[in-house]
Order: structure tokens, then sequence, then C-alpha cells
């Protein structure tokens, strides 16, 4: 991506001006991430109140961080979803009675989603002389349906309700002479399918569809989908490189020659590219983005997930380059994933001690686990202080405690969060 693309650091966005609720969802989450790295940048002064929403999976996962908490239920709620559905957006939102900041992209609320992956979000800011009536709308009618997620039944149902109801009411109507001033639209899994949306929203038939998803599902259902609606002369696909390969299925397209399929570089090298983007580039010049949470699988366009996303209108020059640093894709092994990697990442749980002199890592009684853990890189963080360390191997068996000393890290740590990843 050139410097023609604005961007901004994703923290920024929680540095919004006094919001009096703030309002995130995701599908996993670390509450240990948000209150270390992100619960220490909101400007707190008229917060009223602040809910994370997630997935019931992420949240059991999460479960295990709950002795180290310190805000949790105090200063924040972070509820998990009561519904079937695969609970899959990416949003935040901040409020107060003058102006409106929203975001919502491709990272769970995890330090994987945060930090280390390549993630895209998009950001809106907005006051109340700006709002976009038809943008302003896309929010009430998602806010709704998150709201119609839960019963007054229970104390839980009941704080989100009334914290959702009291973001509504903060949100303005938008004036008609702003029609489609912010040229952009949230996409959600309340109100159509994702190709629909797409195509009402689209530049016309004839365009190339460009694509970045790391998840296509066992087939490429998704993608006939959208191709059926949007009805693109070219398709240039670039999924993700994973663990072993690609997950997308290139035997099923080997002889389409109106499909290209593309290694797209974006973000830090050898980082996983989570990042769901879709873009639409017409020959007239009219173009469309589309950024967010929907992989490029046939549950999550079919909105059989609950997903978010964001259209803008753009030209077909700026689709064009975002996706101009793309390369051919010469690894076409398939990869196949299990239910729970296609919508998301996978979590080993890892708690950590401070003996003084050295860090002692235990992993709890968990089936499923496969050991040793091989390159694996610690991650100490305190706020913006970060420390890291490399270890070739660790946990040979689950019962093994190993025992990291400080001066493996650098620069050396005080008082800092532990996390550890497995690359």
């Amino acid at each position: 991506m050139t410097a023609n693309i604005e961007q901004i650091s994703l923290l920024d966005f929680f540095k919004f001006k006094a919001p009096t609720h703030l309002l995130g969802t995701t599908y996993t989450v670390s509450l240990m991430f948000f209150e270390s790295a992100v619960w220490p940048s909101v400007d707190k002064t008229r917060l009223k109140r602040c809910l994370v929403l997630c997935d019931k999976e992420g949240f059991r996962r999460a479960a295990y961080e709950a002795s180290g908490l310190k805000e949790v239920s105090l200063s924040y709620m972070a509820i998990p979803v009561p519904t079937e559905r695969t609970f899959h957006p990416k949003f935040w939102i901040a409020v107060n009675n003058k102006e409106v900041s929203f975001l919502v992209g491709s990272g769970n609320l995890t330090q994987s989603g945060f930090v280390e992956n390549n993630e895209l979000f998009d950001v809106v800011f907005f006051d109340h002389s700006s709002a976009d009536p038809s943008l302003t709308t896309d929010l009430i009618n998602f806010l709704k349906g998150l709201r119609g997620l839960f019963s007054t039944g229970n104390e839980n149902g009941q704080w989100v309700i009334e914290t959702i109801h009291q973001i509504v009411d903060l949100l303005p109507l938008g004036l008609p002479e702003n029609a489609g001033m912010q040229a952009a639209r949230l996409l959600h899994s309340f109100s159509s399918t994702f190709p629909e949306e797409l195509a009402n929203l689209s530049p016309g038939e004839g365009a190339d569809l460009y694509l970045a998803s790391p998840y296509f599902g066992t087939g490429l259902d998704g993608l006939e989908l959208l191709r059926d609606e949007v009805k693109p002369k070219r398709v240039i696909v670039c999924p993700a490189r994973l663990n072993k390969g690609i997950n997308f299925q290139s035997k099923y397209v080997a002889d389409d020659d109106a499909v290209e399929i593309c290694k797209l570089k974006i973000g830090k090298e050898g980082a996983l590219s989570h990042f769901k983007l879709y873009g639409l580039a017409h020959p007239s010049g009219n173009g469309l983005l589309f950024n967010g949470s929907v992989n490029c699988t046939y549950l999550a366009m079919i909105s059989s997930n609950i997903e978010a996303g964001l259209a803008r209108q753009v030209t077909s020059k700026e689709v064009e380059e975002y996706f101009r640093d793309r390369e051919p894709h010469n690894d076409l092994n398939f990869e196949s994933l299990t239910s729970s990697q296609s919508t998301d990442e996978m979590w080993i749980v890892i708690y950590a001690i401070n003996l003084g002199g050295a860090l002692e890592l235990t992993i709890p009684a968990t089936k499923g686990i496969e050991l040793p853990l091989d390159d694996v890189v610690v991650t100490l963080r305190r706020e913006n202080d970060i420390a890291l360390a490399k270890f070739g191997r660790l946990f040979s068996t689950q019962a093994e405690k190993p025992r990291l000393a400080w001066d493996n890290f650098w620069p050396l740590p005080q008082n800092l969060w532990v996390g550890a990843g497995k690359k």
C-alpha cells in the first residue's frame, strides 16, 4: 500500500474525545490484552459504559485469564452473545452527545488481531452536523440487530439492551442534505446476504473483482455466490498463506481463464494476512471497496454467521492501489481447516508466574494440544512497552514447566504483561 491511502494508528481510534459509551464486538477475545494494551488508551473522563461482546466459544477460551483481570465487571463488561450463530464481527463504536467514531475490520480483540497479524480496519468519524442518514441508519440497524440477540430475562441481557439503547439514542439521524456525504455503508448480517448487498452497491457488471481472504472453506461456494451476484469480467483472488498452504481449492478454477490467483503483499513479511478485503474496479472509473470480518466462505456470505464490514464508494484506481503489490501465487497446496480454525485463530492457554529471576510457564490440563511448541516468541507487554525473547522449543510434554530467565528478554522489562504465541 502507498502513502496515498490515509492511515492512522489503531490505538488512535481508542483515544476518541471523551466517549460516554464504548462498545466492541469480537469473535476471540483476550481481556488481559484489552486491559493492558487498549484500555489505558481510552479517555475515561466521561465514560459511563464500556461493553465487549464476543462469541460464546471465544469467551470460554478467555475464561482462563480470569484470575489476572482487574477491571472486568468493575470498569467494563464482557459478555458472550447467546446465539447458536457464529458471532464474528470486529466492530467498535465510541460516542458522546456530539461526536461518533466507529471502527470495523478483520482483527479480533487479541494480541494477534491488534499487533501480530496483518489486519485491515476502516474507521469513520462524524459529528451531528455531518452525519450521513444512510450510514447512521445502517449503524442503528446493526446495533438493533445486536440488541435483539439478548433478552431481558437475566441481568447481563438487561444490561446489554440498556447499553445499546443508550448508544442508539446518542446517534444522530442525519440531515437529508448530507445523504451520501460519507460515500460509505455499513453492511451486516442482519440485513441481507453480502453478495446481494455488494451487487446493490456495485459500479456495474463487467468490473474486475479483487478479493483477499484467509479462508474459503472446503469448496468455492462463497466465491461462486459472489460471482453470480456481481457478475465480474475478471476475478483476482488473493488467498493468505497459512501453515502449510492456502485454504483455496485452485483445482476448481484451473481451467477458468477469468480467474487469477495471486499472493498479496500487505503488511509484515511472514505474518498471517488475516484481513478480508473485496474490491470492484469498473471500466467507467468507479469502484467499491469492502473491508470487514467476512471470509469468502459460504456461511459468511449467506449471513449464517453474524458479520460486519464497511463498503466505500471509491475510484477504480483506489481499488487497484490496495491490490497493487501482488504476484502470481506459486504455492497452491490446499490446506484444509477445522471448523474453529476456519472461523478464526486457535488458542493455547499458558499461565505465567514471576519467580523473581525467571518466568515459569504452565499449560493447564487441556485436550487436543499439539506439543512441543517450536519457534516460540514470548512477548512481555505493559501499555506501549514491549520485550521479546525467542525459544527454539518449549513444552516437550504438557507436564513440563519451563523457566525463562529474565536475561533472555530485551529490553529488560519491568512489571510487564506476559503473553506467549506460537508462530
